[in-house]
């Protein structure tokens, strides 16, 4: 028998909290898949949009340290998915270039995480579909810059609990 209340109406933040972990259970085992974390693929998308970037501005695009950032860099290196270009000489800064690989690899891990998007949204009209990306945008973009990624903050090599990216991660795909 029902008392005629309506169910309380769920709170957004810990909607968003489940969501986000189911989310990221999903597209961690995809990437796995390919050797690489969702960490590496935010690089590699980077990376390829800004080619010549330094480490300390793709740290800070990921809201971690240089140094995390040096390691995820390092496992893409050893993957072949990036290489050093040019600073053989002193003082000479190398840049980092992705690699035809790793292109192919940001292709094949942006379309897994397209078809993770596609069952998450696939209800949804097309419409209704990009206002929950436009929303989502707004709220990402809302929550304020990263914060402090200073030694012994942002230790992860990715944003973790009570990190934020400065801007929307870029995996290569068209959506925000």
């Amino acid at each position: 028998m029902t008392s005629g209340r309506r169910p309380p109406t769920p709170n957004a933040a810990a909607l968003l909290i489940v969501l986000g972990g189911r989310l990221r259970e999903a597209v961690d085992a995809a990437l796995a898949e390919h050797g690489i974390a969702f960490r590496h693929l935010s690089a590699l998308g980077h990376l390829a949009a800004d080619e010549g970037i330094s480490y300390s501005e793709l740290a800070r695009r990921a809201a971690v340290t240089a140094q995390s950032m040096q390691a995820t860099l390092a496992r893409l290196e050893q993957l072949g998915m990036v290489e050093r270009v040019g600073g053989t000489g002193q003082g000479q800064r190398a840049r980092l270039s992705v690699t035809p690989a790793g292109q192919a690899l940001r292709a094949t891990a942006s379309a897994a995480i397209s078809a993770i998007e596609e069952r998450l949204l696939g209800s949804l009209s097309a419409d209704d579909a990009a206002t929950v990306r436009r929303l989502l945008t707004e709220l990402f973009l809302a929550t304020g810059p990263a914060p402090n990624t200073s030694a012994g903050q942002g230790n992860s090599a990715s944003p973790g609990r009570g990190q934020t990216a400065s801007r929307p991660p870029s995996t290569g795909s068209t959506a925000p």
